[in-house]
């Protein structure tokens, strides 16, 4: 796949250096950047607890599941302008982390005991990739500065496993559900050739009124970057990027259980915090 993703973003690059202006209009109606980046993210902290906490471990990923490590990062937006002002934006986030660590002492993940001899492997699987679409309106907008605000609708899709390796014990936990975020996106040009950009996604909320359930819950997502660019040509850009991301999830569902990869418990507690440092180039 990713053979076939650097021989497809080079083709894409030798394609605009020929023929130029291909993802824009002459009168301005419309234009598409395209936007890749790829780096290492660092979990700076990541607890989990699924079940009462009376009788549940908060599971720490860090220390106890082997996320304390560098692992590979990547991102894919596409950035529609139509008009002047008008801003939509498509973005996928894959974010899947796979660990085998030795299990030293027995955890209770969602009501299932998971017992050690001293002997034992658990395999963990934490899925939590997303697509995202956003409006962004430029309230302002020249050569020197842009900025802008909006919307964005993100759809979580996360898939959690513990399973011992020998396969006696396991627990599945996944779950499909959208997201409502405020994005706030600015950019300055330093010069011709430089510029510098934040771009942030936020939400928090401790209000059955989101989700539109009938159980009250506490959420959030933060996902905050600040990149340095520079200017190649009028077609394509490189860029530096460090990033926060991170979230939150707390609460009790009322919802019943409708397939067997669902949680045999209804509390939820998770917190997730990362560092990102990526390099990535666009294309426009």
């Amino acid at each position: 796949m990713k053979k076939i993703l650097v021989i497809f973003s080079v083709l894409m690059i030798a394609v605009i250096s020929i023929y130029g202006d291909i993802f824009k209009t002459s009168d301005g109606i419309y234009s598409l950047k395209l936007n890749y980046e790829n780096g290492m993210i660092k979990i700076i902290n990541h607890t989990l607890r699924f079940g009462d906490s009376s009788s549940n471990t908060t599971f720490d990923y860090v220390t106890q599941g082997g996320q304390e490590i560098l692992f590979p990062f990547e991102r894919f937006s596409a950035e529609f302008k139509i008009g002047e002002r008008n801003n939509i934006i498509f973005l996928y986030q894959p974010l899947t982390i796979e660990t085998t660590v030795p299990l030293k002492d027995q955890i209770t993940i969602d009501d299932t005991v998971f017992t050690t001899d001293g002997n034992d492997t658990l395999n963990i699987k934490y899925g939590f990739p997303f697509w995202r679409v956003s409006y962004v309106y430029d309230f302002l907008s020249n050569k020197k500065f842009n900025l802008g605000a909006g919307l964005s609708l993100q759809l979580r899709n996360a898939s959690i496993v513990f399973k011992k390796e020998n396969g006696e014990t396991a627990v599945v936990n996944q779950n499909l559900g959208p997201v409502p975020i405020i994005k706030i996106k600015a950019r300055m040009n330093i010069n011709d050739d430089l510029y510098i950009e934040t771009d942030s996604d936020g939400f928090y909320a401790t209000s059955k009124w989101f989700n539109g359930a009938d159980f009250n819950f506490s959420g959030s997502i933060w996902d905050i970057s600040v990149k340095g660019g520079i200017y190649i040509n009028k077609w394509t850009e490189t860029f530096i990027n460090i990033r926060y991301l991170g979230g939150s999830a707390s609460g009790v569902s009322q919802y019943g259980n409708t397939a067997w990869s669902q949680g045999n418990t209804a509390s939820t507690e998770n917190y997730l915090g990362s560092f990102i440092l990526s390099l990535g180039f666009t294309i426009k």
